[in-house]
Order: C-alpha cells, then structure tokens, then sequence
C-alpha cells in the first residue's frame, strides 16, 4: 500500500505543473546558462524513479514520464501540434502499436527448374523484420545473389558493386569469402564478418542504404547455437507498429529480413559458384536465373496504445517556420523484469530525454528563424516504433524536416570513450554539419569534455536509435551520444545515482547550439 500511495505523487506534480507553468515567469538570462547540472539531476532522478518502473512501452510508469515532459514543455512556453478528430491539440500523439506473433502458416516458397519446396516456420525459416511492403507477404519474387553481403570497397571487395538492387530482394550467405581456403579480406575484418552478431549491423545497413525490399541470409552449417536463438527470440511477442487506413499488415524495418538455415537453397546457391556448405568457390553475383520466391505470412496480433510526446517552437522568420529542425530522444525503457528487477534506464534515456527538455527550454528563451519540434518517443527499444511513426505518419513532409538532432546515452563515461561527447551525423551534409558542430562546441565553450567527431561507426550506432528513421527519408542527422557500450548498458544497474551529470549539461547546451545554428541557417 505504501508504494502504491507514493506511485500517485508523479501524477500529482505533473498535474500542478500543468496548472500553474503560465503564470510563472522566466527571467532574463542567457539560454546557454539556463541549462544547469541541477535540473539535469532533477529530470534524471524523476524519470528514472523506481515509481516509474523503467518506463516501458504502454506502461503505467511511461504514461508518468510523458505526462512529465509535457508538463515540462508546457511550463517552457511550448505549442502541442498534435490535433485530434476534434481539432483539439496535444503535447502526446497517440501512436496504435500492436503485439504480434509469429503463427503456423507463415513460411518461404522457393521455385526453381520447374519444382517448388516450401520452408516453414520454425523449422526451416524465420521472419526477423518485416518492411511495411511485405506485411501480407509476397509472391513470385526473382532475387538476387548477394554473395556475402559485403561492402568493403577501401579492401577491394564490394558484393553490390554494379548490382542494380533497389526495390529487390537479395539472397546473402553468412561469413566471409574464402580463396582456397584463406581468407580474401584482411585477418581483422575476415573475423569480424565470420561473427554474425558483430557483422549483422553492418551488413543490414547495406541493405537499407541501397534501398532493397528484403534479403534473405542463409546461415552457416556451423551456427547451430545463432539459430536456436533466433527462433527462440521469434516465438515470443514483438511489439510493432499497428496499420494505418488503407495499409495492409504492420511496418517493422525499412527492409524485409528473413534468416534461413543452411542447407536451404542448398541447389539455387551452388548455382551461383560457391559451396554453401563450406563457403568455398568464385561465387557469381546477380540474377538467380529461373527461380522464384514466395513468402507467406500468418500471425496473431492484439492491439496497445502509447504516447509520443510532441511539442513546437515556431520560428520567428515568417519564410522559414515553414521548415523544421527535429530534436529528439526516446523516452521508453525496458520495464520490469520476470524477477523484480526494475530496468531504470538513467542512461538509456532518460539522460537524452532531460537533454531534450532543457535544450527546448533554452531556445524558448530566444526562438530560431526555423521552426523547432521536439519529440520524446515511445517504443524505441521496441524497435524504433515511435521515431518511425513520427516520421511516417505526423503529416509533416520529410523535405520540410532540414536536420534531426537525436540523443541517446549522454550520461555515462563509456570504456572507448570515457570522458567524450560522441557526435556521429549522416552522410548526407556530412562535412558541414562536422563542421558546424565544432563551431558551435567552440562558440558555447565545451571545452571541459572531449568532443569527439566520428566519420566511422564500428558499432553502428547509426541503425541502432531513431535517427534511422530520419535517415531512411533522406533526412540529415546529428547523433549525439556517449558511445553504446559501458557496463550498465540494459541492465538493472543504470540508476541516477551512476550518471556524470555534467555531460548531460554539455550535451543538451551542443544540442541547443546546434538547433539555434541550424535554425537560423541562410
């Protein structure tokens, strides 16, 4: 009963605040120092509260942390944007998810030479994405062989060098290529392409980047262990977005994803040149002559509900509101765990979302030519739902959005990176916007952190938080962040009392540089 009472508090607060924010007023001060290491602490020691319970998707603990925000946008002089049916405009736009799994029926046709096998699932296939386009499946499909899947070009080796493969489906073998026996690439990126889970990211990023409908990765004889784990992964619940009018099925990836076992296909890739087997032979890359594929999907589904939380700063030039710089984070975490152990998520993000406040905050003082949005979205962790709906389904076309500054992990000193700011942007308008950082960083005097500008992303942070989605519409991006991997990472140690509160100071006044820069861009 006591932490029941205590769980009433945030809705309380939340509820004051909203009443009271309008008559408060802000004084005169310079946005940049309105950005302080206490309210950090304030944000983060809320947000990643127990009362919330790590704040998972559609939970009681992640209505408490919207309604915060909002709160907080509100009291920083804010616009909702959201309207409903009515008219009625809010902070929180409702995003329809659903829970869906995998059922008997769902399964991979191949035709070749006039015969036809059919691969089920769990046994033979399984679904590990679904692109929006292949929600109902898919029929009569003549891929293309990817080989390895690998785009080295810098080592002289490029599987999609001349290959005209958008809106296709590709067929990519694990591993890496081998020549009488030895390795073809360098010993360091040979082993990293043998290892799967290191490599996957990598690989998919391919895919997306050249704007293909699917691939199919047939595994090793030698992944037994992955595929166990995979099909035990695919037979729970996955939370994806729920279908909009008119569309048929759900959106999961921007690309289809199908993961195989290895004797499947076995014919159709010797084929090709290479011993899927053994991963020995020149393989021939390209058409797969006179075979066909088609992919049946069944599942059950049951629907759920969540909040994003959308707030607006209108430019002040009459030209250039029209346009919009997006800031970001995600606001969901991983809940509670089968054992009791809440998933705080201080880090992981809470740190980027109280970033994301005080960084609106700040430019509210002393509003941009641009129009300024600021998103805290839901279902990140549930595979960049929210960002994705954001994106797909706000009604704001994608060549009016100029730059999307998203945090994810700001507070913590990772083991790479220990006292850095990692800053990481899309390709597109690279050079500038790296460019533009290390102006603003000088300008603020973020001096006390080491700023570090990555053009390379070992760890593909760029796939792994929802600047994708931005990225996937030809959207540029700023991705700041400590670097993924540090001890707490996903686990129930991430609490309040663990963050370097400084760096999430200096990483929400780079983040209001940077939108002010960017906003007030000729």
């Amino acid at each position: 009963m006591r932490r029941l009472f205590f769980s009433f508090i945030p809705v309380i607060m939340a509820a004051v605040l909203l009443t009271l924010a309008p008559a408060v007023a802000q004084e005169k001060t310079d946005p940049v120092e309105s950005i302080t290491i206490a309210e950090m602490r304030d944000h983060i020691f809320y947000l990643a509260s127990d009362a919330l319970e790590g704040r998972d998707t559609a939970s009681a603990g992640y209505k408490l942390a919207a309604q915060y925000a909002a709160s907080q946008f509100h009291a920083a002089g804010l616009q909702p944007l959201i309207g409903d049916a009515e008219g009625n405009k809010s902070f929180l736009q409702p995003v329809k998810l659903m829970w869906s799994q995998l059922a008997e029926g769902t399964a991979l046709v191949v035709s070749s030479d006039g015969e036809e096998r059919t691969y089920g699932y769990p046994e033979m296939m399984v679904p590990a994405g679904l692109a929006q386009e292949h929600a109902d499946g898919f029929n009569d499909v003549r891929p293309v062989f990817l080989g390895h899947g690998i785009e080295e070009p810098d080592l002289g080796w490029d599987d999609f060098e001349g290959l005209d493969v958008e809106g296709r489906i590709g067929i990519m073998l694990e591993g890496a290529p081998l020549r009488e026996g030895k390795p073809v690439l360098p010993e360091d990126k040979h082993q990293f392409y043998m290892n799967i889970g290191r490599s996957a990211n990598q690989r998919l990023m391919s895919v997306f980047n050249h704007k293909m409908a699917g691939v199919i990765v047939v595994l090793s004889p030698q992944s037994d262990a992955l595929w166990n784990i995979i099909v035990n992964q695919s037979k729970g619940e996955q939370m994806v977005l729920a279908p909009e009018s008119g569309e048929g099925g759900f959106a999961s990836l921007p690309a289809t994803v199908i993961a195989m076992r290895p004797e499947t296909m076995a014919d159709e890739i010797r084929a090709m040149g290479v011993d899927p087997s053994t991963g020995e032979g020149e393989y021939r890359r390209g058409e797969m002559e006179g075979v066909r594929l088609g992919f049946k999907l069944a599942t059950e589904t049951r629907p759920v509900e969540c909040r994003n939380v959308v707030a607006l700063l209108e430019g002040c030039d009459p030209e250039l509101k029209d346009e919009y710089v997006v800031v970001s984070a995600h606001l969901d975490h991983l809940g509670v765990r089968d054992n009791g152990d809440i998933m705080n998520g201080a880090d992981d993000n809470a740190s980027g979302s109280a970033a994301v406040i005080e960084a609106a905050e700040a430019a509210a003082l002393d509003p941009p030519k641009r129009s300024v949005i600021f998103v805290l979205y839901t279902a990140e962790e549930k595979g960049l739902l929210g960002s994705r709906h954001f994106v797909e389904r706000t009604g704001i076309p994608p060549e009016k959005i100029v730059l999307n500054i998203n945090a994810d992990m700001v507070g913590r000193n990772s083991p790479e990176f220990p006292d850095s700011i990692l800053v990481l942007t899309s390709e597109k308008r690279r050079q500038e916007l790296l460019e533009m950082v290390k102006k603003v960083a000088k300008e603020i005097g973020c001096e006390n952190l080491d700023l570090r500008l990555h053009d390379e992303d070992q760890w593909s942070h760029g796939i792994r938080s929802d600047q994708s989605c931005f990225e996937q519409k030809d959207i540029p991006y700023v991705l700041v962040t400590r670097g993924f991997m540090q001890p707490d990472y996903h686990r129930p140690s991430d609490d309040p009392e663990t963050i370097n509160y400084e760096k999430v100071a200096w990483s929400s006044k780079l983040m209001y540089a940077m939108l002010m820069a960017e906003g007030n861009r000729n």
